[in-house]
């Protein structure tokens, strides 16, 4: 099991505005860290909500949600067993897919 992990996101404000993107036939890549005696990290694009759902009202129509922006960010995947060595901080599981981009007017 993988999770995202604030340490490695200072640029969100909340892990819950990050999404998988899978457009475009990216990839995960893998990448070796010393953290813990060695772990494999995975990287994939992302997208991340803007402005972050906080600022958000909890309920929207649909159309409303369809319009939100959001901007390409890169995701890193870490271990779940090795959450938290860097200090407390956010994590999640689950990651949401992104939906194909609505045009902007």
């Amino acid at each position: 099991v993988y999770c995202l992990e604030g340490a490695d996101h200072p640029a969100l404000e909340s892990l819950f505005d990050a999404m998988l993107d899978l457009s475009g036939g990216a990839r995960f890549q893998i990448e070796e860290r010393a953290m813990l005696g060695g772990i494999v990290a995975l990287k994939h694009p992302g997208a991340a909500w803007t402005p972050t759902l906080e600022k958000e009202p909890l309920y929207a129509s649909f159309d409303d949600t369809a319009r939100r922006r959001r901007r390409p960010v890169e995701l890193t995947f870490i271990p779940y067993y090795a959450w938290a060595n860097r200090g407390p901080g956010e994590m999640r599981v689950w990651i949401p897919v992104a939906a194909a981009a609505p045009p902007h007017p």
